[in-house]
């Protein structure tokens, strides 16, 4: 007869100590991807794609880390009115009578550093896991 006899609970503790470990570490990437992605795009911002009039838009570029339960979530944000159509384009005015052209200085800041991003997130998981 052969027999073989596994104890899960050795395995539950590391698994749970990498589940925590984890978390921890993705939000102190997150926290890092924020930082660049806020510089970057305050780069575009500040002439390469925009040109600066009051300084409003550059200075209201935020970021924000939220961790829900189970959780890590990255906000890149603009609290102007009209950050989102620099951005993406689209009419204002009455009657939509002012056509902004799309600059994409926030949404070209994420693809530009997604490579960054994977890198600082790969990273962070190793660790994690070791």
């Amino acid at each position: 007869m052969i027999k073989l006899t596994w104890n899960s609970k050795a395995l539950e503790r590391k698994l749970s100590f990498i589940s925590k470990n984890l978390f921890g570490r993705l939000e102190q990437a997150m926290e890092q991807i924020g930082k660049l992605l806020v510089k970057e795009t305050q780069r575009n911002v500040s002439g390469r794609l925009l040109q600066i009039r009051s300084g409003r838009l550059l200075g209201s570029i935020k970021h924000n880390v939220l961790t829900p339960p189970g959780k890590v979530t990255l906000e890149i944000s603009s609290d102007t009115p009209y950050s989102l159509i620099q951005d993406q384009g689209g009419r204002t005015g009455r009657g939509g009578s002012v056509k902004i052209n799309a600059t994409r200085y926030m949404s070209r800041t994420l693809e530009e550093k997604s490579k960054q991003i994977s890198n600082i997130l790969h990273r962070s998981i190793k660790r994690a896991i070791q």
